[in-house]
């Protein structure tokens, strides 16, 4: 007779996982009690490692899905991680969605019109994920540009997407369902589902689309 030789976790085990478990549903909590009533809705339980930096003006909204993870915790990664998760929505009427079991490492996201972002997800460390420049490009009198504000576009991430570390998303894009984009590349234009893309701009490398059979 063959006996599996399975590790019991120790007391000291147990009660970390306990501890870490505790303080993550009491970070959810406070994120609640700071923000529930300015148009955070959290529609069940997320997962939080350290704490968020959120921006919410009065009239904007974010919703965050059941099973997704905010990591603002550089010792709970693999890459460096510069910087907390920064959620920011700065006009009224502007939103922030993020699917279930999505997973946001560190990076930033700011809507002035919308950031929608699907079901599970992958956004790697220092992504930054804008749909506003900022500025009117202003040409050709571009001494005024410091002065203007431009009009956003939103973009929308689709389920199951995968952004690496360090890439840029622009305003007014959408990105297909299943698509990777790699490390560094700057997204600039809207890109297909199920391919890999890369570069500056991104463009796709790599098409994993079934073929189409006349």
């Amino acid at each position: 007779m063959v006996r599996e030789n399975r590790a019991t976790p120790s007391r000291a085990s147990l009660l970390r996982r306990a501890a870490a478990a505790l303080a993550r549903d009491a970070r959810q909590r406070v994120l609640v009690a700071r923000y529930g009533r300015s148009g955070l809705t959290l529609d069940g339980t997320i997962l939080l490692h350290g704490m968020p930096t959120i921006e919410l003006v009065a009239g904007g909204t974010i919703r965050i899905a059941e099973g997704a993870t905010l990591n603002s915790d550089p010792a709970n990664y693999h890459a460096s991680m510069h910087s907390p998760v920064r959620l920011i929505v700065s006009r009224s009427g502007a939103r922030i969605e993020i699917g279930r079991e999505s997973r946001v490492h560190g990076s930033c996201v700011h809507a002035r019109s919308g950031v929608y972002i699907g079901a599970r997800c992958l956004i790697a460390a220092n992504c930054q994920i804008l749909d506003s420049s900022g500025h009117d490009a202003s040409f050709p009198d571009v001494t005024q540009r410091i002065c203007t504000t431009d009009e956003p576009r939103a973009i929308h991430i689709e389920d199951d997407v995968w952004l690496g570390l360090n890439v840029i998303v622009l305003p007014g894009v959408r990105i297909g369902r299943g698509c990777i984009v790699a490390a560094g590349s700057v997204v600039a234009h809207s890109l297909p589902p199920m391919t890999l893309c890369s570069g500056v701009p991104a463009v796709p490398v790599r098409d994993y689309r079934p073929p189409v059979h006349p």
